[in-house]
């Protein structure tokens, strides 16, 4: 968004429509000049019957003089074509030679379904400079799942790795309980832990847990008895296990901190028989 302060005006691009003027171009551009009671609103005015092409041509041309083009701006332009009975292969075969080879990857409908992403959604997709891969993967989730990403970002903030992390274990546990995206948000009390009066860090750290869970329930069950099973051998206090909670790798690793003598003999003396044979067990759990 340009800074209206320090920059000429983003002009919006219009067609007239009976007496007022329809909006082609530049939506954001004008909810952000009425948010900041700008009254002179620059504005390109089409003729009511210009060319499809000419249409696109102009578009582009504006907007590129002052910013990179995103997705939701070729998703905002698809949606008027298609709404002015464009039918989509007339828009891809005009729209789509206009943009880069890295854009044209996606169908019209594909970024048509952008449209719907809540505002709040677009915008931090747009101050995290999300990749393409980004905007599509979320904007193909169920509509249902909307609601719930808004709370998301205004509780939790989570980083786009998180949310897309998030995104894709909803819709896998969604697919096989064969239910809809409302009822599983429902059925995992996932509105009231994002509601709760706790950290955002620990919130996020909670709803990540919940979801990672029922998605693979097996693999949770076997990380919480090998991290209890951990966590009951006697180590010293100056050393560490950790291993590979994926468990692709079948290795514990002991990390042992020595700041003095006293601290290898003490090592020495706790290392006993018995921890040695419940660190082999750990080991064969794994």
């Amino acid at each position: 968004m340009p800074d209206t302060l320090t920059k000429p005006l983003f002009p919006i691009i219009v067609i007239p429509l009976d007496e007022q003027y329809q909006i082609v171009y530049g939506f954001r551009e004008f909810d952000h000049y009425q948010e900041n009671e700008i009254a002179q609103i620059p504005a390109i005015v089409l003729p009511a019957n210009y060319p499809l092409l000419d249409i696109l041509r102009s578009i582009l041309t504006v907007h590129c003089r002052y910013q990179a083009l995103l997705p939701i701006d070729i998703a905002r332009i698809i949606r008027f074509l298609h709404d002015n009975s464009r039918s989509y292969e007339e828009i891809q075969t005009a729209l789509y030679p206009l943009l880069d080879r890295s854009r044209q990857a996606y169908s019209p409908t594909e970024y048509e379904r952008l449209s719907d992403l809540p505002e709040s959604l677009v915008r931090y997709l747009i101050d995290k400079r999300a990749p393409l891969k980004t905007w599509f993967f979320l904007g193909t989730r169920p509509t249902e799942f909307h609601g719930f990403f808004e709370m998301l970002l205004q509780q939790t903030q989570p980083s786009l790795s998180v949310l897309q992390e998030m995104a894709q274990n909803l819709q896998e546990i969604a697919r096989r309980r064969e239910i809809s995206a409302s009822q599983l948000i429902e059925d995992l009390q996932l509105i009231p832990t994002i509601n709760n009066e706790k950290a955002a860090s620990q919130k996020l750290a909670t709803l990540r847990k919940i979801l990672y869970s029922a998605r693979y329930p097996q693999l949770s069950r076997h990380q919480q008895k090998i991290r209890a099973q951990a966590e009951r051998i006697p180590l010293p206090g100056n050393s560490q296990i950790q291993y590979d909670e994926s468990f692709e790798r079948k290795e514990i690793r002991l990390t042992t901190i020595f700041r003095s003598p006293a601290d290898l003999e003490r090592y020495a003396e706790q290392m006993t028989g018995k921890v040695y044979e419940q660190l082999r067990q750990l080991l064969r759990d794994l």
